[in-house]
């Protein structure tokens, strides 16, 4: 029963994972960028950024912040044996913080992108909410829906702007 209760739990975040990739790819078109981008992970991040009007090299810290837990977690296993010896114990509380401040860190910076990756597709506080609790949906209805890409945060290009008032 536990097979069956974990596969099943494989096999629906692998259906997640792959929503979220075809609603990525979607938005990206609808933003003049390569589809394909979508499916490199942490480039993909580099290019949300950037649609977002945001600097990609924020993606760099995503990176950072799995390569930190990743650490963590390898300290966490293997520290039963480096705590025996007292002086790892300041390594492990150092791993920990730069973990823990790395992580709000890259909250706040990803609420920020989801907040002008939103703006940018012309969308507001539900698409906000949305993105931000379930993103794979929302990517694809920004992608496969009505959603045309104004620009990175919502900012209007010069040439849009000047056509308009014409």
């Amino acid at each position: 029963m536990l097979k069956l209760i974990l596969s099943s739990f494989n096999l629906l975040s692998i259906a997640i994972i792959v929503i979220s990739y075809i609603g990525m790819w979607k938005c990206f078109e609808k933003a003049g960028e390569k589809g394909w981008k979508a499916i490199i992970p942490f480039y993909n991040y580099a290019i949300l950024y950037k649609i977002s009007g945001m600097s990609p090299y924020w993606a760099i810290l995503n990176f950072a912040t799995w390569i930190c837990k990743l650490v963590s977690n390898l300290y966490k296993n293997y520290g039963e044996i480096a705590m025996s010896y007292g002086s790892y114990l300041s390594v492990g509380l150092i791993i920990y913080l730069v973990v823990f401040g790395l992580s709000i860190f890259e909250l706040v910076i990803s609420i920020l992108m989801i907040i002008n990756f939103c703006h940018s597709f012309n969308k507001g506080g539900g698409y906000i909410a949305g993105m931000f609790f379930v993103s794979p949906i929302f990517y694809m209805i920004i992608g496969f829906g009505d959603a045309k890409y104004i620009g990175p945060k919502g900012v209007k290009s010069e040439e849009e702007v000047v056509n308009n008032n014409e």
